[in-house]
């Protein structure tokens, strides 16, 4: 081994030939084309699992070697993104292949007989209302996309329209109408230098909805070359390529960003025709599935042509779902429909409460996925990361695996201009007010001033008890004037009552009514003042009238 390694060329079959034993030790991974097994591999040679990537894609023939060499099979793929592409040589760009029955692929032989399953998280697509509209109209609503920062505002900037207006082009034939025009080529053509001198970091690929507007791009980027020369060290990239292709020939293409050019338009007296070549026809669907997913950050749609300019009754397929897509974008609605029934915990909601209080924007349960999504007014503006808000008493969260927690969705978020911020039970429960100035000081929040509500007055066990105070620290105070009044009527009630059970002369009574008359004049001269306390037995002898 240590000869195969310093001669610089070793070679798979020649590790193999070194024996089992020091050959597994190494823990060997091969990646290999299908057809490349046979020549690259000793018939023996066997592996502890075969993995087939884009199984949808491959035919059942060309797999039936990597089959046979192990005991454990997992094939990836989805049917949607379309079947085996044949091979194609032809010498006349203008000949038609002869139709051959569509070959069986390995994804759908091998789902009948192993154990299938099915992954519902995206990870990759670029826009919610993308996803959404594929997943309603292909996927059966099963699938859903995480959202991302920059599509919080609800229109995404990553998935844009350029619409071409007025352009017209020549007749190609009855069947395929008006497959480009010199308008829409021109403006695809601008896209294409404008990435190169904004973007040139980022893959590009410009994809095509038919061969005829595909080779009239290639030419004229070609054309325009000389006057962009800063684009060459782009165009002579290894590493992913700039590429022209058209919606059949995107088996394993992967992008940074994407222009996908309509090419149907208007004829010159300005007719729309709706054949639009195979979007319309059987496969279109899938057609546009592909199409629609090959990029991993930003995508271009460009057209000549609105919704509203084809009876979407006479388009099918594939096409009508293009003019669905690009009318909502157009129209700058996001695509994502309003959640029925979020979901609903009163620690979370509370929490979203005090937020708000402080002037955040607060949504809960954001798009099924994060239990609370924070962000300011200006978020764009001062740069401060919104904040995914992930709560672990959620039902939500018990159901996704440790890796997802742990490892993905942190990064997922991360990655995609969010804040990722756990926050736990015990926490949110016992010092909500702390967590609270955690997330507003993440958005850079002014401190709360104004005093707390209401409802978040302190209990009564939490309020100290007043000392006791001795009575000779009681200091004499006047008496309010309704009690004041009190005691005059009750005094007045008990003269009177006291009166009336002394003896009936008339001088006595008299006598009476003098005293009553002094009595009630001294109280009212003493209103505002409390008496000073009189002892019972004086008390009786004034209130008692003497005998003449």
């Amino acid at each position: 081994m240590r000869e195969m390694l310093k001669s610089g060329n070793p070679s798979i079959a020649g590790l193999l030939q070194l024996g089992a034993p020091l050959a597994n030790s190494l823990t060997p991974v091969i990646v290999s084309a299908p057809l490349l097994l046979g020549s690259a591999l000793p018939e023996d040679a066997e592996f502890d699992a075969v993995i087939l990537l884009e199984a949808n894609y491959l035919a059942l023939r060309e797999v039936l070697d990597a089959l046979r060499r192990s005991s454990q099979v997992i094939a990836i793929g989805d049917e949607m993104l379309g079947g085996p592409k044949r091979f194609e040589v032809s010498v006349d760009p203008t000949a038609r292949a002869v139709e051959l029955q569509q070959e069986r692929s390995a994804l759908s032989a091998l789902n009948k007989v192993l154990v299938s399953g099915s992954l519902s998280t995206v990870y990759r697509g670029i826009d919610e209302g993308l996803v959404e509209q594929l997943s309603t109209t292909y996927y059966d609503s099963s699938i859903s996309r995480l959202p991302m920062a920059v599509n919080i505002s609800g229109n995404s900037p990553l998935l844009r329209g350029e619409y071409v207006p007025d352009a017209t082009g020549s007749l190609s034939n009855s069947e395929d109408g008006v497959q480009t025009t010199a308008a829409e080529v021109a403006r695809v053509v601008d896209l294409v230098f404008e990435h190169f001198k904004n973007q040139g970091r980022e893959s590009l690929a410009v994809i095509a909805s038919n061969r005829g507007h595909a080779a009239a791009i290639a030419e004229a980027i070609r054309v325009q070359l000389p006057n962009h020369k800063y684009a060459m060290d782009y165009l002579r990239s290894k590493q992913e390529p700039f590429v022209v292709t058209t919606m059949d020939r995107l088996i394993g293409l992967r992008r940074d960003a994407v222009i996908f050019a309509w090419g149907y338009g208007r004829t010159p007296h300005g007719k729309t025709l709706h054949e639009f070549g195979a979007l319309s026809r059987e496969g279109g669907e899938q057609l546009f599935v592909a199409a629609m997913t090959r990029s991993r950050s930003r995508m271009t749609l460009v057209s000549s042509l609105l919704p509203g300019d084809v009876d979407l009754n006479r388009v099918y397929r594939g096409a009508r779902q293009f003019f669905e897509l690009f009318g909502r974008v157009e129209a700058g609605d996001s695509g994502v429909s309003a959640m029925r029934n979020p979901r609903f915990d009163p620690l979370v909601s509370d929490l979203a409460r005090r937020l708000r209080e402080r002037g955040a924007i607060v949504s809960e349960d954001y798009r099924g996925v994060l239990d609370l999504s924070a962000h300011v007014f200006d978020a764009a503006d001062t740069g401060i990361r919104p904040l995914a808000v992930v709560y672990d008493g959620t039902e939500h969260y018990s159901e996704l695996t440790v890796r997802e927690r742990s490892r993905l969705r942190p990064e997922f978020f991360e990655k995609h201009g969010w804040r990722y911020v756990p926050l736990w039970t015990i926490d949110v429960f016992t010092d909500p007010g702390a967590v609270t100035e955690r997330l507003a000081r993440a958005l850079a929040l002014k401190s709360s001033s104004s005093p707390a509500p209401s409802g978040d007055s302190p209990s009564r066990s939490a309020v100290a008890a007043a000392r006791p105070v001795p009575a000779r620290e009681v200091t004499t105070e006047p008496a309010p004037k309704e009690k004041t009044g009190l005691l005059k009527t009750a005094k007045s009630k008990l003269e009177t009552k006291q009166g009336a059970a002394g003896e009936p002369s008339g001088e006595k009574q008299a006598d009476g009514k003098e005293a009553k008359a002094a009595e009630t004049s001294a109280a009212d001269a003493q209103a505002n003042a409390t008496p000073a306390p009189v002892p019972a037995s004086q008390s009786a002898e004034r209130s008692e009238p003497k005998e003449p």
